[in-house]
This record gives C-alpha cells, sequence and structure tokens, in this order.
C-alpha cells in the first residue's frame, strides 16, 4: 500500500507538471478538491495537503466561495533556482562497455565545479530512451538545473523542448538535437577523426578502411564526416573502404561485422589500416583479425575512439583518441551555475581530443607479408 506522503507527493508533483506543461494555464481554475479525491483514489486531507504545497510554492493562489487558481504569472525560473540551487542532476545511460570512465568523468567534472559554490549532484540512470524521457519529466521538481547525455529519440527530444519551454536549466553533453536550440558540451568529433587519420598517414598507410556504428547520434555522424574529409583532403579513396553497423551499439551486430571484414581483407588490395568509430567495435576487429591468423599491427593496424578503460590492457593495446569528458564535466557545471541567457542564442562548447598511441598501429614499413 503507497503511504500517504507518497501520494500526498505524487499528486503535488502531477499538479504542477501540468501547470509546467500549459494543461493548466496561468489563471485557470483547478479541479475541486472532490474531484481530486476522485481522480487519485485518496483522502480529502490528502489532496489539501498537496494544494497547500503548491500554494506556498507560488504556483497555485485558494480564494474562499471561488476556489483553486494556477498563478499568474507563475513563479520565474530565477526564482525556481534560488530554492533549490544546491542540486543538479547528471541524466546518465546505465554503465555498459563505455560507460564507466565517461560517466566518471562527468561526474568528476562537474562535482568539482558544483561543490566549491556549495552544491551537490545527484544521478539518475536509464536504460532506454522510454527511460530517460520518464527521467526528464520527473527528476526536475527538486533540482535547479540537469546535465543530460540525450538519447537520439523522438520522446526524448519531446520533453526537452518542454523543458525549454518552461525555463528550466539543462546542458546536453556528448551530443545534441539539430532541431533543438539549447546549450551543449561535445567533443570535437570530427577533429578528433582528423587526428586518427592523420596519425595513420603519417604511418605510411594509404589503404585505410572506416567502420562505424549506426549514424544515429551527432557525435558518430561528425566522427564520420571527420574522416571523409580528412581522407579527401589527403587524396587517398573514400568509396568502397566505408562499412556502416546496421545496429546501434548496444546490440552490435558482430555477423555484419564479420561479413564486412571478410569483404574487405579479400580484396586485391586489401586495407593496411582499420580505424573505428569507438573502441568497442575496434577491440571486436583485432579479435577476428586475431581468428583469422591475422597479426595487429604488424600485418594490420587498428585504431579506435573514446579510450574506454580496458583499451590500456589488452593485446596489443589501442590507440585511440580520448575525449575530456572531465573538462566537459566542469564547462557543463559552469553553465548551470552561470547567471540565464533568457532570449540569448544558445552557447555550445566543442572540447578538443587527444590522440593515444599505443600498440595496435605501426608504421608501413614494419608491416610483415602475409
Amino acid at each position: 500500500m503507497i503511504s500517504e506522503s507518497l501520494i500526498y507527493k505524487k499528486i503535488e508533483d502531477t499538479i504542477k507538471e501540468r501547470i509546467l506543461c500549459g494543461e493548466y494555464p496561468p489563471g485557470r481554475k483547478l479541479p475541486t478538491e472532490r474531484d481530486l479525491v476522485e481522480e487519485f483514489n485518496t483522502s480529502r486531507l490528502t489532496v489539501a495537503k498537496s494544494l497547500a504545497s503548491l500554494t506556498a510554492d507560488g504556483y497555485i493562489t485558494r480564494t474562499r466561495g471561488r476556489g483553486t487558481f494556477v498563478c499568474d504569472p507563475l513563479p520565474s525560473a530565477e526564482a525556481h533556482e534560488a530554492e533549490s540551487a544546491s542540486w543538479l542532476r547528471f541524466i546518465s545511460p546505465k554503465s555498459g562497455e563505455v560507460g564507466s570512465n565517461v560517466r566518471h568523468g562527468l561526474l568528476e567534472g562537474l562535482y568539482d565545479t558544483i561543490a566549491p559554490a556549495g552544491g551537490n549532484v545527484g544521478i539518475n540512470f536509464y536504460s532506454d530512451s522510454a527511460g530517460e524521457a520518464k527521467l526528464l519529466q520527473n527528476c526536475r521538481n527538486g533540482c535547479s538545473g540537469m546535465v543530460i547525455w540525450p538519447e537520439p529519440a523522438p520522446e526524448v527530444l519531446a520533453e526537452l523542448r518542454r523543458l525549454r519551454a518552461n525555463r528550466f536549466r539543462f546542458v546536453l553533453v556528448d551530443s545534441c538535437f539539430a532541431e533543438l536550440a539549447c546549450d551543449s558540451v561535445l567533443t570535437d568529433n570530427a577533429a578528433g577523426a582528423k587526428l586518427m587519420i592523420d596519425h595513420l598517414y603519417n604511418l605510411g598507410h594509404r589503404r585505410i578502411a572506416y567502420l562505424t556504428v549506426q549514424l544515429d547520434r551527432i557525435s558518430v555522424s561528425e566522427r564520420f564526416a571527420g574522416v571523409i574529409t580528412a581522407l579527401g583532403s589527403r587524396g587517398l579513396p573514400v568509396p568502397g573502404r566505408i562499412g556502416i553497423i546496421p545496429e546501434p551499439l548496444a546490440s552490435l551486430d558482430t555477423e555484419f561485422v564479420k561479413t564486412w571484414l571478410d569483404a574487405e581483407l579479400a580484396r586485391p588490395e586489401p586495407p593496411t589500416a582499420i580505424f573505428c568509430s569507438n573502441d568497442v567495435v575496434a577491440l571486436l576487429i583485432i579479435q577476428l583479425l586475431n581468428e583469422r591468423g591475422i597479426r595487429v599491427p604488424e600485418m594490420i593496424s587498428v585504431a579506435g575512439f573514446d579510450n574506454i578503460d580496458r583499451t590500456a590492457y589488452t593485446t596489443p593495446s589501442l590507440t585511440t583518441v580520448a575525449q575530456n569528458f572531465y573538462q566537459m564535466g566542469k564547462l557543463a557545471g559552469e553553465l548551470l551555475l552561470g547567471p540565464a541567457r533568457t532570449g540569448q542564442p544558445p552557447l555550445q562548447y566543442r572540447i578538443p581530443p587527444e590522440l593515444i598511441v599505443r600498440n595496435s598501429t605501426a608504421a608501413i614499413a614494419n608491416r610483415v607479408s602475409r
């Protein structure tokens, strides 16, 4: 059985959400206490407690003999921030192969920015886009802002638009939506792709293949564009050496990767290097090459992107592009702590990545014939 305190909070949050979303616009009369008792199947005392809390927060006003009305104007975004300025939330995907060092770096940077100002950081996890959309609906109560790792899904975009319309402050990290003007902090993914292509080119590689996961995030799309541009600027062929895995990373299509790799190896002039859009795919490529008796980097160099935890400890250790997640968290925190810029264009930061050279890439002159 749900306790009275939870029911009271649920009623308060539901009515506040309806007000903030415009279902109950400023000046509108709310349903009567009797109607709310029937809707939420609770006692009149519990409903009265919820309405009293909303009145204290400045969302509704109650007049004897007339009823309960939504305040006009509503509390300002600045007033809401002053009320709960000590808490920020990071909305994060659950840890996977990529998640641990990513989340740790972001949280550390965010905390190091917020804590000196007397604030705290909370974290909420989601498993899929529906879960993230639900968190965006429910987690804004009690915090002054959010740092959000967005899934590329319509339901998430809809909730972000609602937050934006209600002047709730948030910053997107790792990705953003072209359809939504809001503050965001991303890695300069195109620059990272160029770093790797230049590294391979300087090692003497001219037959460079690129394998990417689905182009469903801006970050991945920008890596793809950076590879195409970098190859073109070096006068290297682009068509025919590009593979796009049809499934998202969470359900990586291993059979597609095997088929693509075998087709590349069967070419009259097979690639001397394979660059992958993330480290998970790169490590899979190394495994498949080993199964085929092809040594890395002696026969083929392999490189990735992201610098996930285990890339430094595999055999061979993986050459990759590292994103500065700590700096990403710091900048996101600074944006949320800074003054509201109502009516001004949103800010978008691009953080330079770093090339991490390890043992999975080698100069073309050192390759052994096979």
